[in-house]
């Protein structure tokens, strides 16, 4: 499959080609979030923080992304200052009373914009936003740790298991 250099067109280009599988074949080494197997339009690249929720079919599901992204068409990205109060607060939020849609649930930017949320001195906010974000950092390094020593368990355990590593003289 040949490389097709997005950057040939213009946000909101409609390429009728590019589906969800052709993407991820591409060497983006960027993810697509909250793609379907459908046409998709060109969106932005992102490379900032940003808070993810569907638009359509999965309501109430709010994604961290700490990374490059290309968030599809069919999301919500929001973004803000206070990212981890704004984070929380979108939580809390009852989405099945916000579901417009009749077939497949939906959400608009509309119904999130209209949601009221009680904003609390900017002081209290940055305490917040600074305790919650170092909470929040150890516990996405905790996640990577568990990733990587899954993958070691997964290498090593059966080695042990077949005897081709030897651990009978090591002292613990």
């Amino acid at each position: 499959m040949s490389l097709i250099d997005l950057s040939q067109y213009d946000k909101g280009t409609t390429i009728s080609s590019l589906t969800t599988k052709t993407l991820n074949a591409l060497e983006l080494k960027i993810p697509s979030l909250g793609y379907q197997k459908r046409i998709i339009q060109i969106l932005s690249f992102l490379d900032e923080r940003i808070l993810l929720t569907g638009r359509v079919g999965t309501l109430g599901i709010i994604q961290r992304i700490n990374f490059k992204s290309f968030p599809s068409d069919n999301t919500l990205v929001i973004t803000s200052d206070y990212y981890e109060y704004v984070y929380q607060s979108l939580k809390k939020i009852n989405y099945d009373g916000l579901n417009v849609g009749s077939t497949q649930p939906l959400i608009t930017q509309t119904d999130l914009k209209d949601f009221e949320v009680i904003i609390p001195p900017e002081s209290i906010l940055m305490e917040f936003e600074n305790l919650s974000e170092k909470i929040y950092l150890g516990v996405n390094k905790n996640k990577i740790e568990n990733i990587k020593l899954t993958k070691l368990r997964d290498i090593l355990l059966p080695k042990l298991m077949s005897g081709e590593i030897d651990v009978s003289d090591v002292k613990i």
